[in-house]
């Protein structure tokens, strides 16, 4: 189906913001500076986007979607394989995703601090994130990512394929801090054009983080 002009002159803004907050951040961003990248004015894109907290919430709905949508492409991919041969192909993916696009992770993450913070004193979601509709759509799929590892980690347990026997909610915790631990690094490195740190490859560690996703599957220990 063709997109409408609306949704095509939305997309462009949000084009033009991912560009401009991924290289001066979300402080040091101005929505004229966004309006200035594609040739219009700042009340236009206020007209699409009321505010730069629901741009920004925007920005983040498409960083979790786009996940969700290469999750879901394994998920059906590996239905005819073990719960362990679709967990692993899941860390790959996650990895591809987050390598190929660190920007979706700093906001995936910025999330993630914004929704943790509004239970405690030093809340930083403003009322402007709560009551943006992008906010809400996050809400609504956010936790995709868990349920599909769950759920493939739970498959292999039942099919004989992981041997571990602990909660998978445990196994995905431990796999994601791994990833998204190795995400940052590498994405800090990738800024400094290095393919190192701390001596180590970084291509080699990454294949080692696989490896340990790997072997805790298959480890039978309770």
């Amino acid at each position: 189906m063709a997109l409408t002009k609306r949704e095509e002159k939305e997309i462009e803004i949000l084009n033009s913001a991912e560009k401009t907050f991924s290289e001066h951040g979300y402080d040091n961003t101005k929505m004229e500076d966004i309006a200035s990248q594609i040739g219009i004015s700042k009340g236009l894109v206020y007209f699409y986007y009321s505010s730069k907290e629901n741009l920004y919430m925007a920005l983040t709905y498409r960083a979790m979607h786009k996940m969700n949508d290469a999750f879901y492409e394994v998920y059906h991919d590996q239905q005819n394989k073990s719960g362990l041969d679709s967990v692993i192909t899941l860390v790959r993916a996650y990895m591809d995703f987050l390598d190929e696009n660190p920007f979706y992770l700093e906001l995936l993450l910025n999330y993630t601090r914004l929704v943790r913070s509004s239970t405690q004193k030093t809340n930083q979601l403003t009322d402007s994130m709560k009551n943006s509709i992008y906010f809400r759509k996050i809400k609504d799929i956010h936790n995709i990512p868990i349920t599909i590892f769950q759920e493939e980690i739970n498959r292999g347990q039942k099919d004989g394929s992981i041997k571990n026997t602990r909660s998978p909610n445990l196994m995905y915790m431990t796999m994601w801090s791994l990833i998204v631990g190795f995400s940052q690094i590498k994405s800090a490195a990738a800024q400094n054009n290095r393919m190192t740190m701390y001596h180590i490859n970084l291509n080699e560690w990454r294949d080692y983080i696989i490896e340990i996703a790997y072997q805790t599957m298959i480890d039978d220990a309770h």
